[in-house]
């Protein structure tokens, strides 16, 4: 043992090396991509339609990706076109949930175009969906005939997970902040200075004794995303829905890259929040409100903002996000909540 660490400082200090970290292929929809309007047709809405019902009959949605769809690069960019056409039409109080279906299967496409850039051929072997009884959640699995798997779920509405208290939310994410932190020293100090990539004889040697670091970095940060999106989004009856998806071949290391995306769009009870948000800002000018981003309508960027201003908004007043998020005063003046005036 001893003599393979004096080999290893060798090479650590003799020889030149580049770090590899594996960054997850993130897809955050900032901004919602909009298609032109002005081409939309019945033909057009019609064929958007028979997607949707697809869902109804996962076997004839996976005939219609492996016939139609998978069949190049080009045709799938060309779906993706045509699912952005969703955008243009009104949805509202559809029972079908054809948006939501049409959301989940452009999200899909993204996956399959990703996947395209270094493949000639794709095949769907399995798909599943599900909509739970106990959560108001679509949730798809796509499983290619190579293993990988894209898992999609997307929340309506108030979900049965946000019943968890909101200030649990901040106490977890309070807690993968503090395991971040011994993760980012071990990264700078052991992991930077093993992890090296040049061919010589003990590269595999290092892969498979560390094999599951830099997965688990990636995995933390997105487990943060995540918490920042379910705070924001329950204050504010915001949907969101996340992505997470193999990208290379799944192997015993556990460091592959992945396909994540989340993205966030606003219901018909969003406005109220946004208005009471507005109006306690404008009462104390303290309290951070980001008008730019809910004039873009960045939704994603709206969630993300509310989820690390929370805590400043705490300062001020206990009662700050409850009143944003709900509208309940508990019998205070709204003046004294904005000001942090004690009852």
């Amino acid at each position: 043992m001893k003599k393979i660490l004096i080999i290893l400082f060798s090479i650590i200090v003799l020889s030149p090396f580049a770090i590899i970290d594996k960054q997850d292929v993130i897809k955050n929809n900032d901004v919602q991509s909009q298609a032109d309007c002005t081409q939309i047709t019945e033909e057009l809405e019609t064929e958007l339609q028979e997607i949707a019902l697809l869902f109804d009959d996962i076997n004839q949605l996976k005939d219609h990706l492996n016939n139609d769809i998978l069949r190049s690069k080009d045709q799938v960019e060309q779906e993706v076109k045509k699912v952005k056409h969703l955008t243009c039409l009104n949805y509202e109080d559809d029972e079908n949930r054809t948006e939501e279906k049409l959301k989940i299967y452009g999200t899909m496409l993204e996956y399959y175009q990703e996947l395209f850039k270094n493949e000639e051929e794709l095949i769907v072997e399995e798909i599943n969906y599900e909509i739970p009884e106990t959560f108001h959640m679509l949730s798809l699995t796509v499983v290619l005939n190579d293993q990988r798997k894209l898992d999609i779920e997307y929340y309506i509405g108030f979900d049965a997970s946000f019943t968890k208290s909101r200030y649990d939310w901040m106490q977890e994410e309070e807690i993968l902040e503090e395991i971040s932190k011994p993760m980012n020293i071990v990264k700078h100090e052991i992991i930077d200075q093993l992890y090296l990539f040049f061919i010589n004889p003990l590269q595999q040697a290092f892969e498979d004794g560390i094999p599951s670091y830099y997965e688990g970095k990636n995995d933390l940060e997105w487990e943060i995303k995540i918490s920042d999106i379910k705070l924001g989004s329950s204050y504010f009856d915001l949907e969101f829905l996340l992505a997470d998806g193999d990208v290379e071949p799944r192997k015993v290391l556990k460091n592959e890259k992945r396909f994540r995306k989340v993205d966030v769009f606003p219901t018909k009870f969003t406005k109220e929040p946004l208005e009471r948000w507005e109006e306690v800002h404008l009462i104390n000018s303290d309290i951070p409100y980001p008008e730019t981003l809910i004039q873009e309508e960045n939704w994603l960027g709206v969630a993300d903002f509310f989820s690390n201003q929370f805590s400043k908004m705490l300062d001020i007043d206990m009662d700050i996000p409850e009143y944003i998020g709900s509208g309940n005063t508990y019998d205070r003046d709204v003046e004294d909540i904005a000001n942090g005036v004690e009852k």
